[in-house]
């Protein structure tokens, strides 16, 4: 796909496989993590050019994806784009163990949404002594999404 026209890799870019943690250890692949949860809503007063700032909706978003996982070592990642800062931090009053790392990712040219992928390899690979990443996006027309995965060694 990199030979497409018109197609440009910009600010970073990762590829992840998704399959089962069966095959690919049929196939010795490392495994770095197994997603847990993933839920989606939508702010449906948005028109398709809008981020929602709706904290109550994506608090409940967080909520169904966190659900079962008491306990976990957390690592957070969430959008910075300048828009929906305040309505993440609202969204995660309360919602998080106090020792939950949360760290930003700054999409300087897209939706910050874009910047989940890349968050979600960042919290994998780096470690720091985690038991689970959860990353936020954020997209224009008012999609909101949390995705859970609890890391594992890469073995």
């Amino acid at each position: 796909f990199l030979e497409q026209p018109g197609y440009h890799l910009g600010e970073g870019a990762v590829a992840m496989i998704l399959e089962a943690e069966e095959e690919a250890r049929d196939r010795s692949a490392p495994v770095h993590g197994v997603v847990r949860s993933c839920f989606t809503s939508q702010d449906v007063s948005c028109d398709p050019m809008t981020f929602s700032t709706d904290n109550v909706q994506l608090g409940e978003t967080v909520q169904a994806c966190l659900a079962g996982v008491a306990g976990a070592r957390l690592q957070v990642f969430g959008p910075e784009n300048g828009i929906v800062d305040g309505v993440v931090h609202q969204a995660l009053e309360g919602l998080l163990p106090p020792d939950a790392s949360r760290h930003a990712i700054r999409s300087q040219l897209g939706d910050s949404g874009l910047a989940g992928g890349f968050a979600l390899a960042a919290g994998l690979l780096a470690g720091q002594g985690a038991s689970h990443v959860m990353t936020l996006s954020t997209s224009r027309g008012g999609v909101q999404a949390a995705t859970l995965v609890e890391r594992k060694s890469g073995r």
